[in-house]
């Protein structure tokens, strides 16, 4: 089950299409966002609960993440879009010294 804190530009056809989601690290090229939604996603077999956000694109295709790094560009992001800024934003995947990679957004 899903419950968003933010929805911004989303409609009940973008909820519906979610389950179709690309990966936002699988993203190869900048993408136009156009509205966001973020909130907790809780897994009906375990009972987890995690943050997840939802971007959607110009051109209508939904992008889906729950790195917590590219929470924090995400929700700065919101923001924006609230302003009616549209700027495109490009996900980088960068590694840890440690083990394991996380993601960024950028700004183009």
């Amino acid at each position: 089950m899903r419950e968003f804190t933010t929805e911004i530009n989303f409609t009940k056809v973008d909820k519906f299409n979610l389950v179709g989601a690309t990966a936002l690290k699988t993203a190869e090229k900048p993408i136009k966002v156009v509205g966001v939604a973020i909130g907790t996603e809780t897994d009906s077999a375990t009972g987890e609960v995690k943050e997840v956000a939802f971007l959607k694109s110009e051109d209508d295709t939904i992008y889906s993440t729950i790195s917590s790094s590219a929470m924090q560009s995400i929700e700065a992001l919101a923001e924006m879009l609230e302003d009616g800024d549209t700027t495109p934003v490009i996900a980088v995947e960068k590694k840890r010294s440690t083990k394991g990679e996380y993601i960024v957004l950028k700004l183009v």
